[in-house]
């Protein structure tokens, strides 16, 4: 296991120490891939797995976040984007609520 290989060689950074995880992998919040099961699967492997939340509603972030607790204990966070901020504001109560240790707000470039 990568996570095993790593903590060999001891590979530790103050951001493992920061998000209480083992490894200094993160899993990007990509809308569409990072839902509960890949997101608890890093989070699970030593990482942190972050899920990619963008589009989603927050009865589905809720919905994705519980699924994850269901799966691992690990710490985990949620990316939103913050060219949609009406949107982002709505789901912080909910990702608070959920126990995420991390909320990650990624910001789309638009052409000018």
């Amino acid at each position: 296991m990568a996570a095993a290989t790593i903590a060999r060689m001891k590979l530790r950074t103050p951001l493992c120490d920061l998000l209480g995880i083992e490894v200094p992998i993160c899993l990007a919040g990509m809308g569409g891939v990072a839902y509960a099961d890949v997101c608890a699967a890093v989070s699970e492997a030593g990482g942190f797995g972050t899920l990619g939340m963008a589009a989603a509603t927050t009865e589905g972030i809720r919905e994705e976040m519980a699924k994850v607790r269901a799966l691992t204990d690990k710490p985990f966070g949620v990316d939103l984007l913050a060219a949609l901020p009406e949107s982002m504001l709505a789901s912080i109560d909910v990702i608070i609520e959920g126990g995420a240790k991390a909320f990650i707000a990624g910001s789309a470039c638009r052409a000018r």
